[in-house]
């Protein structure tokens, strides 16, 4: 299966060996208008909300200090 987009961060997702979420929006039951695809991350912090947003500000800061100190 070919790699999908996750529609909250834009990376890519590898579906055949990653675990992502998969929405599908129908109009009727066999008539689908739309599908998603998103990370298991990105799909439950949006879900949580605004409030959990400092968590990943702190760990985007992490990751950014281990790639500068190798630099």
């Amino acid at each position: 299966m070919k790699n999908k987009t996750c529609m909250i961060c834009k990376l890519g997702i590898r579906v055949d060996s990653e675990e992502h979420v998969e929405v599908k929006h129908y109009q009727t039951k066999d008539e689908i208008i739309s599908v998603g695809y998103y990370h298991i991350y990105c799909f439950r912090e949006r879900l949580r909300g605004p409030q959990s947003n400092s968590m990943l500000q702190a760990k985007a800061m992490q990751i950014l200090n281990k790639i500068d100190t190798h630099i």
